[in-house]
C-alpha cells in the first residue's frame, strides 16, 4: 500500500514539475521586453523584442521597395524582415509571388487580416530546399489605406513549426504596429 501511494506521488511530481517548466518557458517568451521601434522616414512605429538586432539595408531606387530592414534573435530564435513595398494589387502579387518561387511549399495558407485599422493578409508557410533545411514563416503584409505601401513583417524560424511562446510574441509586436497618416 505504501509503494502504491510513492509510486502515485512520483507520477503526480513528474506531472506538475513538467507543467511548471513549460509554463515557465511559455511565461518567459510571453513576457519578453519590447522596445519601440520606428522605421527611418516612414511614420510608422512597432514594438520589437529588446533583443532583436535590426540592420536596415540602404535602398537608392525606391519604386518597388521603400524600406527594408534585417531582424535577427538568437534569443528567441528567429530571423525576418521589416519592409515597405509598393504594390498595387496585395493579393495578386501575393500570387505571383508564391507561384514564382523556387521554395518547395510544405504548407501555404493566406488570409486576409485587419489589424489596427490596415487591412492585408496573413500569410503562413513551411517549405524545404535543396539540402534537406526546413524553414517556417509567418508573414503579414498590411496595406496603408488610399496608397500602394505595403507593410511586410516577416518571422522566419528553423524547423517545421513556431512554438507558442513565439507565437505570442509575435502577437504583441503586430499588435503594436502605429502606421500614422
Amino acid at each position: 500500500m505504501k509503494k502504491r501511494w510513492l509510486i502515485i506521488g512520483g507520477v503526480l511530481l513528474i506531472i506538475v514539475a513538467s507543467t511548471l517548466t513549460a509554463r515557465m518557458s511559455d511565461e518567459k517568451r510571453s513576457t519578453v521586453n519590447l522596445q519601440e521601434y520606428t522605421l527611418t522616414d516612414l511614420p510608422i512605429t512597432l514594438s520589437i523584442p529588446a533583443t532583436t538586432t535590426v540592420k536596415e539595408d540602404i535602398i537608392e531606387d525606391k519604386r518597388e521597395v521603400v524600406f527594408s530592414s534585417y531582424l535577427n534573435d538568437k534569443k528567441l530564435n528567429y530571423w525576418g524582415h521589416i519592409q515597405v513595398w509598393n504594390v498595387d494589387n496585395l493579393e495578386k502579387f501575393l500570387d505571383s509571388s508564391k507561384s514564382t518561387s523556387v521554395y518547395n511549399f510544405i504548407e501555404y495558407t493566406k488570409e486576409r487580416i485587419k489589424i489596427n485599422n490596415l487591412e492585408g493578409f496573413l500569410v503562413k508557410w513551411t517549405a524545404t530546399f535543396q539540402n534537406d533545411r526546413t524553414i517556417t514563416s509567418q508573414e503579414y503584409f498590411l496595406k496603408k489605406e488610399g496608397s500602394k505601401e505595403v507593410l511586410r513583417i516577416s518571422f522566419l524560424v528553423n524547423g517545421d513549426k513556431i512554438d507558442q511562446g513565439l507565437h505570442e510574441v509575435i502577437k504583441q509586436v503586430i499588435a503594436s504596429v502605429k502606421w500614422a497618416k
